[in-house]
C-alpha cells in the first residue's frame, strides 16, 4: 500500500490502531473481549486484511457525515472556551473532576456508559496501545472491580467511586434535565445498588430502551445470560434524595407480575431474546415499583424465572411460550 500523505498515512494509522484488539490471538471462549495471554488450546486468529477492509468501509460510508458535522471542529482546553463544534477532554478519573473543570449547574445532558465492574478491564486492555503511539493508560483512576496487584479494587469500593462520581453528575447537570445512562447486567444484585446510588443522588428513573448489536461468540456460547445490545436508562435529575422504596408485595407475587410481563411481551412481540425482555419492560417494572431489592433476596437474576415459565429456543437464542 502506497500513502500519497500525511494525511494518507494517518488514516492508515487509525485504521491499524482500530483493530489492535480485534487481530490479537485468543480463544472461543474469550473471542469478545481483550485477552493479554495466548491460550494454549482451541486459539482463534484473525485474518488482519478481512479487520482492515471492514474498518475502511466503516470509515468511507461516515465520511460524508464526519465532513459535514466536524470539518471545522476542535478542542478546547478549558470549560469558558466551549461553544459549537469545540469540544473539552478531560483525562482525569471522573471522581476527580471540579467546579474549576466543569461549573456546576452548567450541563444540559450527561451521556454516560459506566464501567461494568470487573467485566471490562479499560486501562488494562490500553497497554496494547502504548508502544505504537505512546498513549499511557491510568490503572489508579479507573473505577472497576479488579484483582491486578497494583490496584486490588473490590466491589464495596467500586460502588464508592460510583457513588462520588453520581454526586458530581448531580451538581454539574441542571435540575429537572436528563442523564442518560448505558447500563447491562443480569446480576439483579448489581442492579439494586446501582438505582440505590442514582437515586440516593436525586436521579430519578423514567424509562429504559434496548438497543440491538450484533452478536458475539460470547453471545452464541452463554446466550441466556450474556445481554447482548445495550440498555440505555433515562434519569431525571431532581437534585433531592429520593425515598428508599418499599413494597408490601411478596417475592412470590413479585416473580409472578414478572411472568405475566414476560408473557405478554413474548404474545405482543414473538420470541425473544434475555435481554430483550429485560429491556422492553421488565426491568422498568421491577424499578418503578421498588421490588427489585427483594426480588434480588431469592433470585441473582432475571433467567432463572425465564427458566421456570418458558421454553429456551436453542437455534435461535430466544424464550418462547410453551406451544
Amino acid at each position: 500500500m502506497t500513502m500519497k500523505n500525511s494525511d494518507d498515512t494517518d488514516i492508515l494509522n487509525y485504521l491499524l490502531m482500530s483493530i489492535i484488539h480485534l487481530a490479537k490471538i485468543t480463544d472461543t471462549h474469550s473471542n469478545s473481549q481483550w485477552p493479554l495471554w495466548i491460550p494454549k488450546s482451541n486459539c482463534v486468529e484473525k485474518n488482519i486484511i478481512d479487520l482492515l477492509k471492514r474498518r475502511m468501509t466503516n470509515l468511507l460510508k461516515a465520511q460524508s457525515f464526519i465532513l459535514k458535522n466536524y470539518s471545522k471542529s476542535s478542542i478546547v482546553n478549558n470549560f469558558d472556551n466551549l461553544k459549537s463544534n469545540k469540544a473539552l477532554i478531560l483525562t482525569k478519573g471522573s471522581q476527580f473532576i471540579t467546579s474549576t473543570d466543569i461549573p456546576d449547574d452548567s450541563v444540559s445532558l450527561i451521556i454516560t456508559d459506566p464501567p461494568y465492574m470487573d467485566q471490562v478491564l479499560y486501562s488494562e486492555y490500553m497497554q496494547l496501545y502504548k508502544p505504537f503511539i505512546g498513549l499511557d493508560f491510568n490503572l489508579k483512576d479507573e473505577i472497576i472491580v479488579s484483582s491486578a496487584a497494583e490496584r486490588k479494587r473490590k466491589k464495596n469500593e467500586y460502588f464508592l467511586l460510583l457513588n462520588h462520581v453520581f454526586k458530581m453528575c448531580r451538581d454539574k447537570l441542571k435540575e429537572n434535565h436528563l442523564m442518560c445512562l448505558f447500563f447491562h447486567d443480569n446480576n439483579l444484585e448489581v442492579w439494586v445498588k446501582l438505582i440505590d446510588i442514582l437515586e440516593s443522588n436525586g436521579f430519578r428513573f423514567i424509562s429504559q430502551e434496548h438497543i440491538k448489536k450484533t452478536k458475539t461468540v460470547k453471545n452464541i456460547l452463554s446466550p441466556k445470560k450474556s445481554l447482548s445490545g445495550d440498555a440505555i436508562l433515562f434519569f431525571e435529575n431532581t437534585r433531592k434524595k429520593l425515598p428508599k422504596s418499599t413494597t408490601s408485595i411478596s417475592v412470590k407475587e413479585i416473580e409472578h407480575f414478572v411472568f405475566l410481563e414476560a408473557k405478554k411481551l413474548l404474545e405482543k412481540h414473538g420470541d425473544l431474546s434475555t435481554p430483550e425482555l429485560y429491556d422492553l419492560g421488565i426491568m422498568e417494572m421491577l424499578i418503578e415499583n421498588g421490588w427489585l431489592y427483594k426480588l434480588s433476596t431469592k433470585y441473582k437474576s432475571l433467567v432463572d424465572i425465564f427458566e421456570k415459565y418458558f421454553v429456551w429456543e436453542k437455534e435461535h437464542v430466544k424464550w418462547q411460550l410453551y406451544s
